[in-house]
C-alpha cells in the first residue's frame, strides 16, 4: 500500500478517513470493481454532493503489483510504488 498526496507531492505513512455508511458502501463498490480489473487500472470514489464544490473530496485508487510499475504510469508514480518516497 502506498499513500500519496499529489498536491504536496509526498507520501504518507498513514491517513485518517472519516466515512458515513453511504461512503463506505461506495468505497466497497469501487474496490470490488477494481479488484476484478487488470493491474494498472484506476478508480475513484468521490463525494456525491460536496458541501463546497471548490473542496470536493475524492479518493483515487490504483491497482499495482508490489515491485512493478504498470505500463504507461508516470515516472513519479513509479517512484512512489518502488521507493515509497
Amino acid at each position: 500500500m502506498r499513500i500519496y498526496d499529489g498536491d504536496s507531492d509526498r507520501t504518507f505513512g498513514s491517513i485518517d478517513l472519516f466515512l458515513t455508511h453511504d461512503d463506505i458502501e461506495e468505497l466497497i463498490d469501487v474496490l470490488r470493481g477494481l479488484q476484478a480489473d487488470d493491474i494498472g487500472a484506476r478508480a475513484q470514489a468521490a463525494e456525491p454532493a460536496p458541501v463546497d464544490a471548490e473542496y470536493a473530496r475524492e479518493i483515487n485508487i490504483a491497482l499495482y503489483e508490489e515491485g512493478d510499475v504498470p505500463a504507461g504510469w508516470s515516472e513519479r508514480a513509479g517512484e512512489v510504488i518502488l521507493e515509497d518516497r
